[in-house]
């Protein structure tokens, strides 16, 4: 009586480990699927919507920093640099900055990011923690970096040379590999 209770359940087992190992094997398959799409999509909102590509060249507008300050892209750029155009009501642009907030450290390291935002500055502070070395938090005034390039998509990631002109551009949040690997390629 036992005995087919108890092999029962180990066929249930055996089953439930089957089906969750397929299972993670279609998962896997559909996530390369999924950033195969998300690519595409990626590629579609640059050639559709962006005002700006690859090879094309930023305006060099004045933004104003956190302790009021103001600068302008061509003083920041040495070789490159990473601009971040991010949001706070963006789940995906605040994971994006903490990333870069925790994964850059010295000062030379932040000064290859900048972050740019159409809201106040004062919504990024909290997104800054309280690390004593961070890049510089900038606001777009009124959206003329935004309109200019035609941002559509948050965050996106414009890789800029010293002529401000876009070097690589990413419509998706970076991942601290991608960070760590991007900082130590230039």
């Amino acid at each position: 009586m036992l005995l087919p209770i108890l092999s029962a359940i180990v066929l249930c087992v055996v089953a439930f480990y089957a089906g969750k190992g397929i299972a993670e094997q279609r998962a896997n398959a559909g996530y390369e699927e999924y950033i195969e799409s998300k690519k595409m999509f990626e590629r579609e909102i640059i050639d559709n919507y962006m005002k700006v590509d690859v090879g094309d060249t930023v305006p060099d507008l004045l933004f104003e920093s956190l302790s009021g300050e103001h600068y302008r892209l061509s003083e920041l750029v040495k070789d490159s640099l990473m601009v971040c155009y991010v949001s706070t009501t963006c789940p995906s642009c605040e994971s994006q900055v903490r990333n870069i907030v925790q994964t850059v450290s010295t000062p030379d390291e932040c000064k290859r990011f900048v972050f740019i935002t159409h809201e106040p500055l004062e919504h990024m502070i909290a997104l800054r923690g309280n690390k004593r070395h961070t890049p510089l938090f900038l606001q777009d005034f009124d959206r003329r970096f935004k309109f200019a390039t035609g941002i559509v998509n948050l965050p996106t990631n414009l890789v800029l040379d010293s002529e401000l002109r876009i070097r690589d551009l990413h419509l998706r949040p970076l991942t601290p590999p991608e960070i760590i690997a991007w900082n130590g390629q230039t």
